[in-house]
C-alpha cells in the first residue's frame, strides 16, 4: 500500500499513474487511499497539459495523447497515416495511391479486434489496460493485462484467453505482479515480464504442453 502523507506526494503519486497509463480515479484510491476529489482534480489537470485537440477531415474533434505519435487507418481515404507530436499534417505510412489491390494500395483499411473488445473487466474475455503484446509463431498473443495484475495468451480466433502469469490480485510474492508492462521471451521460452510498481523483472518458465 503506498502511504500519502501530503499534496506535493498526492500529485507525484497520480502522475506516476498516469504516465503507466492508468486514468481510473477509483482504481488510483483503491491502490493509493488519496481522497477522491484530489485525484479527481489532478487528472483533469493532467487532461487538460496533455492533450492536444486536432480536427480531422470531417470537422470533428479528436484528442490525440501529446506524448505519442498515432496511426490512424483511414478507410475512406485507403491509407494508413501517422501523426507526430504536435504536427500540422499527417504522413502516409500506408497505401494512399487510390483504392486497388496491388502492392502499393489499400482497400478500406480497418482494424479488427484479436483480444478482448467486451468492455473493461477481469473474466476470461475481457482486459484491462493491456500492454506490452507478444506474438509467437503459433499466432498465439500475449499480452501484459495491466489492470488485471496477469498475463494473457490469447489463441488466434479464440473468444476468450487463459492466464499465463499472475491473476493473483496486486502484490509482491513470487506469483503476483502490480501493474505489467513488457513482456519477452528468450530463445528457451521463458517469458519475462516487467513488474513495474514493484520495480523488478520476473521470469516465468512457461508449460506449452
Amino acid at each position: 500500500m503506498v502511504k500519502i502523507n501530503n499534496l506535493k506526494s498526492h500529485k507525484i503519486s497520480v502522475l506516476h499513474y498516469w504516465n503507466l497509463g492508468l486514468r481510473s480515479t477509483r482504481k488510483i484510491h483503491r491502490d493509493t487511499k488519496i481522497p477522491l476529489s484530489t485525484i479527481s482534480y489532478q487528472l483533469k489537470k493532467l487532461r487538460t497539459q496533455g492533450s492536444l485537440k486536432h480536427r480531422q477531415g470531417n470537422g470533428r474533434k479528436r484528442k490525440i495523447d501529446a506524448k505519442r505519435a498515432r496511426a490512424l487507418g483511414q478507410c475512406a481515404n485507403h491509407r494508413v497515416v501517422k501523426w507526430l507530436k504536435y504536427a500540422k499534417q499527417g504522413i502516409i505510412v500506408a497505401g494512399g495511391n487510390r483504392e486497388g489491390n496491388s502492392f502499393k494500395q489499400l482497400s478500406g483499411p480497418q482494424g479488427i479486434i484479436v483480444a478482448g473488445g467486451n468492455r473493461e473487466g477481469n473474466s476470461f474475455k475481457q482486459l484491462s489496460g493491456p500492454q506490452g503484446i507478444i506474438v509467437d509463431q503459433f499466432n498465439q498473443i500475449y499480452m501484459a493485462d495491466r489492470g488485471n495484475n496477469r498475463v494473457m495468451c490469447w489463441l488466434e480466433g479464440a473468444k476468450k484467453g487463459s492466464i499465463v502469469v499472475g491473476g493473483n490480485g496486486y502484490g509482491n510474492e513470487s506469483n503476483q505482479l502490480f501493474y505489467p508492462m513488457g513482456l519477452s521471451f528468450d530463445q528457451q521460452r521463458n517469458l519475462y515480464v516487467a513488474d513495474s510498481i514493484n520495480n523488478r523483472i520476473q521470469k516465468f518458465e512457461i508449460d506449452f504442453n
